[in-house]
């Protein structure tokens, strides 16, 4: 290994086997950005791929709900997606998917259906930047990647479930048309044992 820090990361081989493996944790590029994992949630998608259920990953590096401290900037990055001056140290919750802008759906604006949305995410651990998935002590943020900074005196715990569980239900939420005090109906299916 080099002159630069090692950190760890949890890498599925195949379904149902894990393994913790080391490496070396790498400078960032430009436009990019080097965090340390503060808090990983686990998702229900964790699970699926972790039992083999996913019908496209089957291993690589784990996790993608998180809440990260941003440990080195890579040059030019100087502001989150929103437009706020970020720094080392700050709080950040990083989309784990990218929207490249440059595929036929984003070209469409079907952001949501980028055709390389998980260019980035589940990758096996020995290809560079090695930190691909949120169950590890660094994580990896590429130009591409959307982040925002996590204001102060919000609760970290809810903030790490931002970039999965909470945009997907705001997207939802826009897509149908509801809006801030529209009334709805929530119907929950009663299952019996």
């Amino acid at each position: 290994m080099g002159d630069r820090p090692t950190g760890k990361l949890a890498y599925l081989t195949e379904p149902e086997n894990v393994k913790i493996q080391e490496y070396e944790v790498p400078k960032p590029e430009p436009g990019a950005i080097l965090t340390e994992v503060e808090q990983a949630n686990v998702c229900g998608s964790e699970l699926h791929i972790w039992r083999g259920h996913h019908p496209e990953v089957n291993e690589g590096v784990l996790g993608h709900e998180v809440l990260c401290r941003v440990s080195e900037l890579g040059d030019d990055v100087e502001t989150d997606y929103a437009g706020e001056p970020i720094e080392e140290g700050d709080l950040v919750a990083p989309a784990y998917y990218i929207t490249c802008q440059k595929c036929y759906s984003c070209q469409e604006g079907q952001f949501n259906l980028c055709q390389n949305a998980y260019e980035n995410w589940s990758k096996s651990p020995e290809e560079p930047p090695h930190f691909h998935g949120t169950f590890a002590t660094h994580y990896f943020i590429h130009p591409d990647q959307y982040f925002y900074k996590i204001p102060e005196g919000l609760d970290p715990s809810i903030a790490a479930g931002a970039n999965c569980a909470l945009s997907q239900m705001l997207f939802g939420l826009d897509k149908i048309g509801v809006e801030y005090d529209d009334t709805v109906v929530v119907q929950v299916p009663v299952v019996s044992d």
